[in-house]
């Protein structure tokens, strides 16, 4: 693994993340090396990524980047306009990067057990099954589309976006003992909720009148 700025790990203290945090932007060098670590070169970077004056950059397509080992995203990535899929990452880190993503979003079986350093802004579906999540904290106030929670470790539902535009599931998360966070959010009219009878029932019971959008 090259020698890559450092990413901001579940275990950091808070003062050790505000450092990760400010990080300077990655180089194109390190750009390079990151993408020689699973086997992309100097012409896939360039192709990839748009690099701004400012040092920052924009991926103007989809970025795959499924099973390849990576453990982060660049330092100073702000925006994906496709789809994000970095699943089948099992030591990768959310590090705040990027802060925008245009399409589908899907970080599932990454061994997530936090969500901090999630991307800020989304206009798509998004993926985390198959973590180790147990608290939202880090998910966007609100969902353009499904939000999938499927097989994590979830006790209860602090922390979950405020608005969901699509189908919220929750299936897998057999610690869950709580939908109260659920009360007065806004979803939408088909959403499918938990996927299981007894706790869509539980729903309606919380949420009588519940908004649609």
């Amino acid at each position: 693994q090259p020698n890559l700025p450092p990413t901001s790990d579940i275990s950091m203290s808070t003062e050790e993340q505000r450092e990760v945090e400010k990080e300077p932007y990655w180089t194109k060098d390190q750009y390079i090396e990151w993408a020689e670590s699973f086997g992309k070169d100097e012409a896939w970077v360039n192709e990839t990524f748009e690099f701004q004056p400012d040092g920052t950059t924009i991926v103007n397509a989809n970025l795959v980047l499924e099973g390849k080992g990576i453990k982060q995203l660049p330092i100073g990535l702000m925006e994906v306009k496709g789809i994000l899929y970095i699943s089948e990452n099992p030591s990768f880190k959310l590090n705040g990067y990027p802060k925008r993503v245009d399409g589908y979003f899907g970080c599932s079986h990454n061994n997530l057990s936090s969500l901090q350093g999630m991307p800020e802004e989304f206009d798509g579906d998004i993926y985390l099954e198959s973590n180790k999540i147990s608290f939202l904290g880090g998910l966007p106030n609100e969902v353009m589309g499904n939000l999938s929670l499927y097989h994590n470790q979830l006790e209860n539902l602090n922390g979950i976006s405020k608005e969901i535009s699509g189908n919220l599931n929750l299936g897998g998360n057999n610690q869950l003992t709580s939908l109260e966070a659920l009360k007065g959010e806004r979803y939408s009219r088909n959403n499918d909720s938990c996927r299981n009878s007894n706790w869509r029932k539980y729903l309606y019971k919380i949420i009588p009148n519940r908004p649609y959008r």
